[in-house]
């Protein structure tokens, strides 16, 4: 096989550009892509730590979600950078949008979610 061609068959399932949305409120329906839309409707656990310095907890965050391809919807988590398939491309939960509160929970209305979606090379 020449280089050329192993190359090209490599990049044939390479990453496109990463579309991004911020400042997305919990419960409101966002269009990432023309096909690709997201509704997050609760957060199943927020245990991000509140500073550089050593944290025991998991510094997680995860989010519920109803995510539409193409008019075809089903419920997801989105955990903090681990991407879900979604169609032909990747969901990521990029941040919450707000800091982690050391003093406990976070009102659902102050979570300000930034998502992306990045579709694969055909």
């Amino acid at each position: 096989m020449s280089f050329a061609l192993f190359l090209a068959s490599a990049l044939a399932g390479a990453p496109q550009a990463l579309a991004t949305v911020d400042n997305v409120p919990i419960f409101r329906r966002v269009h990432i892509t023309d096909e690709v839309s997201v509704i997050a409707f609760g957060i199943i656990k927020d245990s991000r730590c509140t500073g550089p310095e050593f944290c025991f907890r998991n510094d997680t965050l995860r989010v519920a979600a109803i995510v539409s391809y193409r008019g075809q919807e089903r419920e997801i988590v989105l955990d903090w950078d681990r991407p879900v398939q979604v169609g032909p491309g990747e969901l990521f939960l990029m941040s919450a949008g707000t800091p982690p509160n050391p003093n406990g929970a976070i009102r659902l209305e102050n979570y300000r979610l930034k998502l992306g979606y990045r579709p694969f090379v055909r």
